[in-house]
Order: C-alpha cells, then sequence, then structure tokens
C-alpha cells in the first residue's frame, strides 16, 4: 500500500475512534460516522486483499522459478541421454540442447518445446546405443505445452 494511502486510513481511523468517543445526537453527524466506518471497513477488506495479491505473486514467482529448474534438469537429462544417439541421428544433438536458465520466458519455452519435441520424436533409441526411455519427459512437454507466456 502506498504510504499516503496508508496516513489516511490511519487518519480516517482516528477520526472513527474520536467520533465514538465522543457521540452526538444529531442525525447527520451520526449517518456520517456509519458511512464512515463503511468505508473504513470496505478500505481494510482492500487492504488485505492486497497483502494477499502479493502473496499469491510471490508464491507464483517461486513456483515458476522451480518449474524452470526442473524443466531445465529434466532437458539436460534428455540431452545427456541423446549424446550416444546423436552418433547415429545428427538431429537430435542440434534439437535438444538446454535452454539457458536466464533466457525470457518465452525464449526459455520455446527451447525448451523444441528439446521436448524432438525427444518425443526421437522417443526410441537404436538399441545399438541402448537410451532408457525417460518417463518425465511426457509430463514436462504436456506442462511446457499447456504453459502461456
Amino acid at each position: 500500500m502506498q504510504v499516503n494511502v496508508r496516513r489516511k486510513l490511519d487518519m480516517a481511523g482516528r477520526v472513527r475512534d474520536f467520533c465514538r468517543t465522543h457521540t452526538d445526537a444529531n442525525a447527520g453527524y451520526t449517518a456520517a460516522i456509519a458511512r464512515l466506518e463503511e468505508r473504513l471497513a470496505r478500505a481494510e477488506a482492500l487492504a488485505r486483499q492486497e497483502v494477499a495479491g502479493h502473496l499469491a505473486v510471490s508464491g507464483a514467482v517461486a513456483n515458476k522459478s522451480q518449474l524452470r529448474q526442473e524443466i531445465h534438469k529434466t532437458i539436460a537429462l534428455l540431452a545427456g541421454l541423446a549424446g550416444p544417439a546423436a552418433q547415429e541421428e545428427r538431429e537430435l544433438s542440434a534439437g535438444i540442447l538446454r535452454p539457458d536458465v536466464n533466457a525470457s520466458h518465452q525464449g526459455f519455452l520455446t527451447r525448451a518445446r523444441v528439446a521436448a519435441a524432438t525427444g518425443s520424436t526421437h522417443r526410441d533409441c537404436s538399441s545399438a546405443t541402448a537410451c532408457p526411455r525417460p518417463s518425465s519427459t511426457t509430463s514436462v512437454h504436456h506442462w511446457i505445452a499447456s504453459s502461456r507466456p
């Protein structure tokens, strides 16, 4: 919350407290106090909503960072598995490159999608290289395909 807004809300709270201790029988006075209390309650609810929003954003950023690290590790595994198979199929070495961790979100996802698609296309390795089939590639590929920039 901005400093000037917080100060005004604190001032309005002090006015409300003063008015509660110094009551008056005037109908206009009580109506104004009722409006002030309603608006302060609304402002407090909005302040709580703002804090909850900031916490949600922080959690989403942490989750995004963790997902990027997991994707990077999975594609590093794919690149390691594709190394021996790339001797027979040269496309694998060019298609499965680890995305730069510091790349932009769009660049990271594009590189990860290409790597996942290349891994899915060349899922069956030749028996000479004896590559195991990575099971986590499919779930990562589905996450990458469904994520929005």
